[in-house]
């Protein structure tokens, strides 16, 4: 598909297109697409064989405190040592 130079889509392309996960309930931590069209399974794969939870949802991997996102990703032990 090709866009026109000046037309609002391709300044939407430009600049990135973003995914609205709304409460996170639906989508799969690891194993949805994201950015470059990858899972974090694939982009981060020695975190992946260390998670504790491998099949969970963005919600089992965090909490809303106040207005902030916090995220707590268990893993089997520290990355770095």
């Amino acid at each position: 598909m090709l866009f026109k130079p000046g037309t609002q889509t391709l300044k939407v392309m430009e600049e990135g297109i973003k995914l609205v996960i709304g409460n996170g309930s639906k989508v799969r931590f690891w194993h949805d697409i994201r950015m470059d069209s990858v899972s974090l399974r694939e982009a981060f794969p020695r975190m992946f064989a260390l998670a504790t939870i491998k099949d969970g949802f963005i919600t089992d991997y965090g909490d809303w405190i106040g207005n902030v996102w916090q995220w707590k990703v268990k893993l089997r032990r520290d990355l770095f040592g």
